[in-house]
């Protein structure tokens, strides 16, 4: 165990296979320093410490898969860095309080897991410079002022997945993608569970700040959000999926800003819906794929908010199929459903009981028929008349 008050830099680590555990360290530069200084420090271990008043707790400078579990660092400028010529970081168990900003990465192929990152000021986790090919899961953010902030500077942020993130009362907007200015700079970003709640009114759960072809190939699925943002130019190929119902994946810039995207953006059982008259700058051209879809219509189409065949949708699967994929040019909302114009002609309906025209003198009286069409009857209305007003109806389906 090292326990260590008032140093500059307390450990610097500069050797392979290095072990740290079971450490104190308090008012320092550096907490913890793994730094190659022109070589790679390889296959370091660090556990089970606790740093504090730091201006940085914990600094990678060029090393190479390096392990970190159960680290608690609060009260300091910046918790955790990991620079740009870090590679293969495996961090879990973070625990960041009350910092002025979480951790900041730059670094490519890491894996941060199973950590915990409240009251950062600045922002709770920063991914910056070119980073790329990282694993993010199991991450819950509480209080901190942007709570997951990228920001590409020299190069594109790309290959990034995120998975059961939790970002919870962030006094200042919750998610900030920042990619003004530089080509392609986001590119194949996947979200999955993404929860974002409880975030300042004063800003949106998502803030998108681009120019140019800068944001593109972002994927969000079973995520939910309030308040949003695009400013500029916005980006292209987004993709917002339900695991259950289905997927949008717009082929052009979305843009604009609005108080709901989860209502402005809908995936329902059989149907896709964009409200267009809420967002103007989400009515494009995308690919739509309806999930559980019934395979017994006897006509399918692709239906325009239920009233009519879409005239200038066009599919890429058979429409009788259990996932349908098809193409709309504008917004609306859109389903699955047999052709409305293919029945021109009354269902054909017997009755069965009572008799047709007869008048039966019981206190409970049962009606059956068979009804027939020309396509699938889904319900029907018996209207029960005497001889001079309606008396009654029934529905059934």
């Amino acid at each position: 165990m090292v326990k260590d008050n008032d140093g500059c830099v307390q450990v610097i680590i500069r050797s392979n296979q290095t072990n740290i555990t079971n450490s104190i360290f308090t008012n320092s530069t550096t907490g913890i320093s793994v730094s190659g200084t022109g070589s790679y420090v390889v296959n370091s271990f660090i556990s089970n410490i606790s740093i504090t008043s730091a201006s940085t707790g914990v600094s990678l400078i060029a090393a190479t898969s390096p392990i970190f579990s159960e680290v608690v660092v609060s009260q300091s400028a910046v918790g955790f860095s990991v620079d740009t010529l870090s590679s293969g970081t495996n961090i879990s168990g973070l625990r960041l309080h009350n910092n002025t900003a979480g951790i900041s990465i730059s670094a490519t192929n890491v894996l941060f897991e199973n950590s915990y990152i409240n009251s950062s000021t600045y922002y709770g986790m920063r991914i910056s410079t070119a980073a790329k090919e990282g694993i993010f899961r199991n991450l819950t953010f509480v209080g901190n002022n942007m709570s997951l902030f990228f920001l590409p500077t020299t190069g594109a942020l790309r290959d990034h997945n995120f998975t059961n993130i939790f970002v919870h009362n962030s006094t200042g907007p919750a998610l900030v993608f920042n990619v003004n200015g530089i080509s392609a700079a986001l590119d194949r970003m996947n979200f999955t569970n993404l929860s974002v709640i409880g975030t300042n009114s004063s800003y949106p759960d998502l803030q998108f700040i681009a120019s140019g072809t800068d944001l593109q190939n972002i994927r969000f699925e079973d995520s939910y959000f309030a308040n949003y943002s695009f400013t500029g130019t916005g980006g292209r190929y987004f993709t917002f999926e339900s695991s259950l119902f289905g997927k949008i994946k717009f082929l052009d810039y979305i843009n604009g800003s609005g108080t709901n995207l989860s209502a402005d953006v809908r995936i329902l059982n059989n149907s896709a819906t964009v409200r267009n008259e809420v967002n103007s700058g989400l009515n494009t051209t995308a690919n739509v794929t309806l999930y559980g879809i019934s395979t017994t219509f006897s006509d399918p189409v692709i239906l325009k908010d239920d009233v009519a065949e879409c005239a200038d949708c066009y599919n890429f699967t058979h429409l009788n199929a259990s996932t349908v994929i098809f193409n709309v040019s504008s917004w609306s909302n859109y389903s699955i459903g047999n052709n409305i114009t293919d029945d021109i002609a009354a269902p054909i309906v017997n009755l069965l009981h009572p008799a047709n025209d007869s008048s039966p003198h019981v206190p409970l009286v049962w009606f059956a028929a068979n009804v027939t069409d020309a396509v699938n009857v889904s319900n029907a209305t018996l209207y029960i008349w005497n001889a001079t007003s309606l008396v009654g109806t029934n529905f059934s389906s």
